[in-house]
């Protein structure tokens, strides 16, 4: 695992999320997700055979995400209004989600509640990411300049994480939606 010299934390560490993971044991590579199989020539003349594309698609690639994680929501409705629990599952990366890199992107769980005549009545977020805090503990998005990880919410292969919320009644909410943005 590569550190950086000013600090001594990770650059990169999706190789040893992948490691660490149900995915590595059961023998699925990092190719098996990132290089698609395809039929093709090798070369000019070559027979026609199985090959992988080189091109290792990841967060960039809208399809590869879309499918990375699911969520199913429950709701515990009474008498001061409705709590949800939203569960959220990666379950097709072999490594976090989010990767657990320096510069990942933070994946949000966006929970909206609508009223009878479809308006957003409500709203709340919760993020997945890694979080630095520089030598003062203030929050910083530079991990050159970071002292240390404060704290590390991505979404781990096949662990469930719960998320609730609570919708008070006097809202009058009649249908959610969540998503991961």
């Amino acid at each position: 695992m590569s550190l950086w010299p000013s600090n001594a934390l990770p650059i990169d560490w999706t190789y040893a999320e992948w490691k660490r993971s149900p995915y590595a044991g059961e023998g699925t590579t990092c190719q098996n997700c990132h290089m698609a199989v395809y039929e093709g020539t090798a070369a000019p003349g070559a027979p026609v055979r199985s090959l992988h594309r080189h091109n290792f698609p990841g967060g960039g690639d809208l399809s590869l995400v879309t499918k990375t994680a699911e969520i199913k929501l429950t709701l515990f409705p009474h008498f001061a209004g409705t709590e949800i629990e939203a569960r959220v599952e990666n379950v097709k990366a072999g490594h976090a989600f989010p990767t657990g890199n320096a510069t990942a992107p933070v994946v949000s769980l966006v929970l909206h509640a609508y009223d009878d005549s479809a308006t957003e009545i409500y709203t709340s977020k919760r993020d997945f990411r890694v979080v630095y805090v520089d030598a003062s503990g203030k929050v910083t998005r530079d991990p050159t300049t970071a002292a240390d990880i404060q704290s590390d919410t991505t979404l781990q292969p096949r662990e469930p994480r719960k998320e609730r919320f609570f919708i008070p009644r006097r809202l009058k909410a009649t249908h959610v939606k969540a998503e991961l943005i």
